[in-house]
């Protein structure tokens, strides 16, 4: 439906520099969280990610995101290689963003224990606007109301490509649960395991404004950390998944920063299933009192299977738009192991395939 005019056009124009999509399971779409996370499933693992995430579509004029990722990790020389695409909607068609990054990662085995990984991403962007959905002030009439064609419609402002730059690094570590008896500490069977990162997107980026050619991606901040409490060895019965991430984004336009924190826990009541729960504290106005989301999520393995998992979430948002919601859907495929050397690869059980957080 032709319902925005063209004052309003400009305001979004000047905000094509807008914030980045984020994925209410963060820690299962990792690869978009951080580049650091490429390869992490092992050597000679390929790891197929695929979400879809739609926001408010309880209003017109939807916002809708999908992403396909994919990585390996190389066993010989250890250097994993990936690739993301995305394609995000806005207002129905509107606006259209399509994107594909390339990313390497380097992990570094400190000791078995500890593991510390980089990663570096290329991105390259494409932005289009539908003219055919704007109705401009020259095309009203007081009478007959939208009469005419818009003599304001310019082809050289149909699309804008851009590039930047971001990066990432990561460290995750793994320990047995100490028990202490009559003051003494001894290793226990129970393992928890940890990690933290952080990811800095657009470290550099070429403007991307249609009307604005100095408009450019702000630099996002991104800090995660992720906690496993596990009970077996080789099983997920009982295991328990905390994780926590912390944006913050400049908005040019708006001449303000954008901070949005996200936690999450899921149980693992087995091999199969998982159920999680998540929120959305509201950081902006002075009210980080306040939830602005809530998120229920689940996972799902078909049994017998150690390649694939999908996810699903629902989230209810509390803002100042009223009450929308939020659904979010994730399918994540994993080969069999091959590895590209002469050596063998060393194996990872698949429980450590099946959950989020990656060790």
């Amino acid at each position: 439906m032709k319902t925005l005019i063209l004052n309003l056009f400009l305001l979004l124009a000047g905000l094509c520099s807008a914030q980045d999509a984020t994925f209410d399971m963060s820690y299962a779409n990792r690869l978009l969280l951080n580049p650091a996370f490429c390869g992490g499933n092992g050597e000679g693992v390929v790891r197929t990610s695929l979400f879809h995430h739609n926001v408010f579509n309880a209003m017109n004029g939807t916002y809708n995101n999908s992403s396909a990722s994919i990585d390996y990790l190389f066993c010989e020389p250890k250097i994993a290689v990936g690739l993301i695409a995305q394609n995000e909607n806005q207002g129905a068609g509107l606006l259209t963003i399509n994107s594909i990054s390339p990313v390497i990662g380097i992990p570094i085995e400190i000791n078995p224990n500890l593991l510390l990984s980089f990663g570096l991403q290329a991105d390259f962007m494409n932005q289009s606007v539908d003219w055919s959905k704007m109705v401009f002030s020259d095309q009203i009439s007081p009478t007959l109301g939208v009469v005419q064609s818009s003599s304001n419609a310019n082809a050289t402002l149909l699309n804008r490509s851009a590039y930047g730059v971001s990066s990432g690094i990561n460290l995750t570590g793994k320990n047995r649960i100490p028990i202490f008896v009559k003051k003494h500490i001894y290793e226990g069977n129970n393992m928890y395991k940890w990690n933290i990162g952080i990811a800095l997107n657009h470290i550099y980026s070429s403007p991307v404004g249609l009307l604005d050619n100095t408009a450019i991606i702000p630099m996002r901040l991104t800090v995660h950390g992720g906690l496993v409490l596990e009970r077996y060895d080789k099983m997920l019965d009982g295991t328990y998944e905390f994780s926590v991430r912390y944006d913050r984004q400049p908005a040019l336009s708006l001449q303000g920063v954008n901070s949005a924190l996200l936690v999450n826990a899921n149980y693992y009541f087995n091999s199969y299933f998982s159920l999680g729960m998540g929120a959305r504290p509201n950081l902006t106005n002075d009210s980080w009192k306040s939830i602005n989301t809530f998120i229920i999520s689940t996972g799902i393995i078909p049994p017998k299977s150690d390649f694939l998992k999908v996810n699903l979430s629902y989230g209810v948002s509390m803002g100042q738009i009223g009450f929308a919601n939020t659904f979010e859907i994730g399918l994540i495929l994993f080969s069999p192991k091959h590895c590209i050397s002469n050596n063998p690869c060393p194996d990872m059980n698949g429980k450590e395939r099946k959950m989020n957080l990656i060790f």
